[in-house]
């Protein structure tokens, strides 16, 4: 047996602490994960050398059937190597060496020709990364269609906005759900925006300066459904500001639900109980009886963290990398990008899972605002529009209101507001449109009037809060076509190269 550790001009295998500490940690992974995606690229750069009459078809005909046997033993959860050697140099050299050690040096090792571990690294990082990106899309696109159905149930359902945590004016936990969605939809859109700088082919790159023989780059590409080439050699093994540009995306995403997460952890306390969930997504106390955590809320928090942290390791990597292929910058970026995106789905589904099964009380909604004084601004404006009051005139007034008799606003007063609203008016002698009625009063103190009167189109009335859903609506279906028309055109490509791999190998026979 061949030792895979030893070739080119290395005479001697790793040390032991870097296969301890560099080539065995990765290796389980890599062959769980890197793996699929080398033996598809194998099988399309075989394929690519043959049509170019770089290789016999009779040679890749025995490369090709050992691909597939590989691939299917991989399917079947059996060993990949037949041999494993004590000592090696990482996946892809051990990988070469089954090849060689199977079919011989003159057939198994004759594949590697016009690429390098450079670009078929590169090219992983972007398959792989391609794959995820749609998986967390299609995440993204059910936790929209959670936040709808909510945002649309709940269209209705009074309760007060805040600002500075202070009650602020009438809205519904409809509006405040599709101001969350917004941000949501926003993310999505723009990691799928990023899905096609990530589809693009470092393959024909080699170690970053190309290849002396005729290849056909742009044929690999598209055995391997990416929908373009890049159009430099050395940026294709070099550049990994896609990664940068995903986990940034990321990163607001992870901001956007750990705030979600905030607001209704701090509505589900007890304090609020404006929200509640089911036993089977909350957890008690091992000490203290009474308790009901919402502990997953803190773990959505926690987990959409990881993509900040991940962008600013990957950001100072490339930072202090020359601008060429090395370790940091494959290996480097690599090792932070993966977790992330798997926190980041973590996160995903769970806030989804917790919309889902989230109980709204309306009834301590609507009883918190009540003697909140969240009717003030409405009040403010209708001395501005209907008796003609700047509006400074009017604020300064419905604050002297308040102050004077904030137990009368907080217990909802209506005849006391009417009569102590004119008496200010008298002795401040403030000039008037018009005389104020008691009835004028009572409705825009009514807090479902509040709602209802909202005039602009982005506003909490439920009218404008439906027309906006339907928008998001729309959106959100847009990106579910684009995802499966990715989908398609990489079952298109796999199909494709799996025919021409078929062809070269019954036309050997």
């Amino acid at each position: 047996m061949s030792n895979p550790g030893i070739f080119g001009r290395m005479t001697q295998s790793p040390n032991s602490l870097l296969s301890e500490l560099l080539y065995e940690p990765g290796l389980r992974e890599d062959v769980e994960h890197v793996l699929p995606f080398l033996l598809k690229i194998d099988a399309a750069h075989v394929v690519m050398l043959t049509r170019q009459k770089l290789l016999p078809r009779s040679l890749s005909a025995a490369l090709l059937a050992l691909n597939a046997d590989l691939s299917q033993r991989l399917s079947a959860g059996e060993e990949i190597f037949s041999q494993k050697p004590t000592s090696h140099r990482g996946l892809y050299m051990l990988y070469e060496n089954e090849f060689v050690e199977r079919l011989g040096p003159e057939i198994g090792g004759a594949a590697h020709l016009a690429r390098s571990r450079n670009d078929i690294n590169a090219t992983i990082t972007r398959m792989r990364l391609r794959s995820d990106l749609l998986e967390i899309l299609s995440d993204l696109e059910a936790l929209q269609s959670e936040m709808l159905s909510k945002a649309n149930s709940y269209s209705k359902s009074l309760m007060s906005g805040f600002t500075h945590l202070q009650p602020s004016q009438p809205t519904s936990f409809g509006h405040y759900l599709a101001a969350v969605l917004e941000e949501v939809a926003r993310s999505s859109e723009w990691l799928s925006s990023a899905y096609e700088d990530v589809n693009c082919s470092p393959m024909g790159a080699a170690a970053g300066l190309g290849s002396g023989v005729n290849t056909d780059p742009a044929l690999v590409a598209r055995f391997l459904g990416f929908s373009s080439v890049a159009g430099n050699t050395l940026n294709a093994v070099a550049s990994r500001d896609y990664i940068a540009r995903v986990l940034s995306y990321l990163s607001i995403l992870g901001t956007t639900l750990s705030r979600l997460t905030s607001d209704l952890q701090m509505w589900g306390s007890g304090a609020y109980k404006f929200v509640d969930w089911t036993d089977d997504v909350m957890s008690t106390s091992s000490i203290m009886p009474q308790k009901r955590n919402a502990f997953v809320l803190e773990n959505i928090r926690a987990q959409s963290a990881v993509p900040t942290g991940a962008l600013v390791s990957v950001l100072t990597v490339l930072k202090a990398s020359p601008f060429s292929n090395s370790a940091e910058v494959s290996s480097g970026t690599a090792l932070q990008t993966w977790p992330a995106l798997a926190a980041m789905r973590s996160a995903v589904r769970l806030m989804t899972l917790l919309l889902n099964k989230i109980t709204v009380n309306g009834e301590n909604m609507r009883n918190f605002m009540m003697n909140k004084g969240t009717e003030m601004t409405a009040l403010a404006e209708f001395l501005v529009a209907q008796h003609g009051l700047a509006f400074r005139t009017a604020h300064d007034l419905v604050s002297d209101l308040v102050s004077k008799g904030e137990r009368q606003i907080e217990q909802t007063d209506r005849d006391w507001v009417y009569l102590h609203l004119n008496e200010l008016i008298a002795r401040k002698a403030i000039e008037t449109r018009g005389t104020l009625r008691k009835e004028d009063i009572q409705r825009v103190l009514d807090p479902y009037g509040c709602l209802e009167r909202y005039a602009q189109s982005n506003s909490p009335a439920p009218s404008s809060l439906m027309h906006h859903l339907k928008e998001i609506d729309s959106r959100k279906d847009s990106l579910r076509k684009i995802i499966e028309i990715r989908h398609a055109h990489l079952r298109r490509a796999n199909t494709e190269l799996d025919e021409a791999v078929l062809a070269i190998r019954e036309n050997a026979r």
